[in-house]
């Protein structure tokens, strides 16, 4: 069965512990955690979101924090330095989950502009990131404005990268995959892909995740089919959501994908 999570990216600006039992009360079953949600937390903050999450069956399943390690040395430095934090967060919340970029738009670098010299310092990051700790997992978000841009480009990157934890975060309405085939990129990709984000858009712009261009209906019922089991958030990134429409765009998973409980 899938596991539904929900992006808290979409509630940045309320806490992450009012979120947990709203998120619970829908039925979602996980929760991906926007990394301000949990940035600079101490160790007892994080043990009783911890425990808050256990509390409602909401498993924590990946926390979402930026890196930047196309650009210039001070930025990959203190990426590197987030990804340690952010092991060390995972630790405490037991979430062995964490969603990796290149970099991030929309000054991000992607794989078109790329200079060579580029290229090596984002593959040296994701060696050096997934080498930091091989019992957590580095979710490469294929994404506009970083490397893992087109089906290509992710594939040449797990490739040169060739660590056993870095796994992929499929998102399918990144322009180059929606265009090339959402479900062929997906079975050119599903050996590695343990994690999706579900979008849509409508007119150029993000839309909602049952209403939009894109066959989102279609795409979940052939990931059934075909024995993906496991995990996708509902991601909307612009803040406030209204709930009715995350309880919307979980019913819309869940019928066409089916539930984990």
């Amino acid at each position: 069965m899938i596991t539904i999570s929900l992006c808290s990216i979409a509630f940045r600006s309320e806490p992450i512990e009012s979120l947990i039992p709203k998120i619970a009360e829908i039925g979602f079953d996980a929760v991906e955690v926007f990394g301000d949600h949990i940035e600079g937390r101490g160790d007892p903050e994080l043990a009783s979101i911890r425990e808050l999450a256990a509390e409602h069956e909401v498993q924590i399943l990946a926390m979402s924090p930026y890196l930047a390690l196309t650009r210039g040395a001070a930025e990959y430095a203190e990426s590197v330095e987030r990804v340690k934090r952010f092991l060390h967060y995972g630790q405490v919340l037991g979430c062995r989950n964490i969603r990796t970029f290149t970099d991030v738009g929309p000054r991000g670098i992607n794989s078109r502009s790329v200079t060579p010299a580029l290229w090596e310092q984002g593959i040296r990051g994701l060696r050096q990131i997934t080498a930091l700790d091989r019992t957590f997992q580095f979710l490469l978000e294929t994404h506009p404005f970083t490397l893992a841009d087109t089906l290509d480009s992710t594939q040449r990157i797990l490739g040169e990268v060739g660590a056993a934890n870095l796994k992929v975060l499929y998102q399918p309405s990144t322009r180059a995959f929606a265009q090339a085939g959402m479900i062929e990129c997906w079975r050119a990709l599903k050996r590695d892909v343990v994690h999706l984000h579900l979008q849509n858009v409508q007119q150029g712009a993000d839309g909602w995740v049952e209403e939009g261009e894109l066959d989102l209906a279609g795409f979940l019922q052939a990931l059934r089919a075909e024995g993906y089991a496991g995990s996708v958030s509902v991601e909307y990134c612009w803040n406030n959501i209204p709930w009715e429409r995350v309880k919307s765009a979980y019913d819309f998973v869940a019928r066409h994908a089916g539930a984990a409980r």
